[in-house]
């Protein structure tokens, strides 16, 4: 398939950066939903789980990067609707770590996200 029959069929190349991003991203909802029927009230257990599937698909061959981190290199402008849909799914990903930490017993339940934040003013 040629890219006018592409662009034909999304409209254009920010469409399809966008609908890539969605097909790449897993749902949060998914990820809670599975973690929580392999580790029924364990939400230590959980984590480590979602962390542990997490190393394991940077380990695998070929991996690039993460695709959200990337996409945010890639557009700088913040208001970019690819960069926007980005910043979406990291903030629903931030969301769902939120969760899988809360029940935990930690002083400062939102410490161990830091890692999840952007860290410089273009986060």
């Amino acid at each position: 398939m040629g890219k006018p029959s592409i662009y034909r069929a999304v409209g254009s190349k920010d469409e399809l950066a966008v609908a890539y991003l969605r097909e790449k991203g897993i749902s949060p909802q998914e990820i809670i939903e599975a973690v929580r029927a392999a580790c029924p009230g364990d939400p230590r257990a959980q984590l480590r789980r979602v962390v542990a599937e997490i190393a394991e698909a940077i380990a695998a061959p070929g991996h690039r990067g993460c695709p959200l981190a990337n996409t945010v290199v890639e557009f700088p402008q913040r208001a970019h609707p690819v960069r926007v849909a980005a910043q979406e799914q990291k903030q629903r990903y931030l969301e769902l770590f939120t969760e899988l930490v809360e029940p935990l017993p930690l002083a400062d339940p939102g410490r161990p996200l830091t890692f999840c934040r952007p860290s410089t003013p273009s986060g």
